[in-house]
């Protein structure tokens, strides 16, 4: 994954738990279905 991405991501799990699933749910259900 790209940096911005991983920052987003630390980012959002700072705010909250869920925020992180709602954000990291959709990149996880593509590479799975993928």
């Amino acid at each position: 994954m790209s940096a911005e991405v991983v920052d987003s991501l630390f980012c959002v799990s700072v705010t909250g738990k869920a925020g992180i699933l709602i954000s990291v749910a959709p990149y996880l259900w593509i590479l799975g279905y993928k």
